[in-house]
């Protein structure tokens, strides 16, 4: 496409509030002309180690909840003023890995108070402004020893929906990633994800086998959570914008996007190869 933007980290080292005011302008104008209506991020992971190898190099927004906030959330708050929704993840928190989920499920040996202390203080700073958040594909032993974050009803329901009253929509990260495909078959995947009350679950490669094996379990989730889930999809919806159609606005877009790149002191940073994310 032509399109080459700033990290999120490049931008944060500078300091550079401005850059990603324009950012998030530049990225809202340029998903609206490709017909995009939202985007999964910010990404509200610590970055605790930037050599880990665990997806994250160059999406995080600092090394310390306060930068993840202040620039996470100016971003955040951008994307939406360019008629973009937003969507905030790793929930809870996966700066702390040293796997990549793409390929392996990733353990953190921290429990709930260590948590809410630590990695979780940028969603629980940014979850009232947030319409989405994404799960992490991580296993919390300490607080959930049988299944991983995605499709742990202590964590998405307990700790998301109870403990902090997120009542936005709540998507999982993609299913036939290795950390959860490497145990589950998709449709199981997705059924355990709305069980944990998951709203919408992400199957991003060859999803129509498995909607039907999805559609004869759906008659074992709670009903009435079924309904509170259809009205948060819903309300999201309604929110989301048209797309935009004048086709010297995506010149424009390209144009802004090169000078975004040349006050931040690069040419679009090409990220570190480690994990297929870094890839696309």
């Amino acid at each position: 496409l032509g399109l080459n933007l700033p990290s999120p980290s490049s931008l944060a080292r500078n300091g550079d509030f401005s850059g990603v005011v324009e950012l998030a302008s530049v990225t809202a104008l340029a998903l609206r002309c490709l017909g995009v209506n939202m985007n999964f991020a910010p990404v509200l992971d610590i970055c605790h180690d930037p050599g880990a190898a665990n997806a994250l190099p160059g999406r995080c927004w600092g090394n310390n909840a306060q930068d993840v906030i202040s620039y996470a959330g100016v971003y955040s708050s951008n994307l939406r003023r360019g008629g973009i929704q937003s969507c905030g993840k790793h929930f809870p928190g996966m700066g702390r890995a040293q796997a990549d989920p793409h390929f392996s499920l990733p353990a953190i040996d921290l429990d709930e108070r260590e948590l809410f202390e630590t990695d979780m203080l940028p969603f629980l700073a940014l979850c009232p402004e947030l319409p989405g958040i994404m799960s992490a594909h991580i296993m919390l032993p300490r607080i959930d020893a049988e299944f991983p974050v995605t499709l742990s009803c202590r964590v998405i329901g307990g700790m998301l929906r109870e403990r902090l009253g997120f009542r936005g929509v709540v998507f999982t990260d993609d299913l036939c990633m290795g950390a959860i495909a490497g145990q589950y078959a998709p449709d199981e995947a997705a059924f355990l994800s709305l069980k944990a009350g998951c709203d919408l679950p992400l199957v991003c490669h060859e999803p129509l086998p498995w909607l039907e094996p999805l559609a004869a379990r759906l008659d074992k989730l709670d009903p009435y959570e079924r309904e509170d889930s259809f009205k948060r999809v819903e309300a999201l919806s309604d929110s989301l914008c048209f797309p935009l159609s004048e086709a010297s606005l995506w010149i424009k877009c390209l144009h802004r996007a090169e000078l975004l790149c040349l006050s931040a002191g690069e040419e679009g940073e090409q990220p570190l190869p480690s994990s297929p994310v870094q890839q696309y």
